[in-house]
């Protein structure tokens, strides 16, 4: 299973959105499964990667995973919204 985040340079939420990330994953019995963080250096990458605002996890890959434990996606979209 490939995670990956999404972020701008010095994005103030990245921290707190890979604490969720491994938090939901520990939760529903996957504390071995990793994810990368990729920081997204201009305009026509955010585009091809269809990056919405930082930091994400791209929603197809949270809606479009059959691997994904479906209790970890949930965890991720009621998490608390940082600052």
């Amino acid at each position: 299973m490939d995670i990956e985040v999404l972020v701008v340079p010095d994005c103030p939420n990245q921290q707190l959105l890979e604490e969720l990330l491994r938090q939901a994953l520990n939760g529903v019995g996957l504390p071995g499964t990793g994810f990368t963080t990729r920081v997204i250096a201009d305009q026509a990458e955010a585009e091809w990667s269809g990056f919405t605002g930082s930091p994400t996890i791209p929603h197809q890959w949270l809606r479009g995973r059959t691997e994904i434990h479906p209790q970890a996606a949930r965890r991720l979209r009621d998490a608390p919204r940082g600052p």
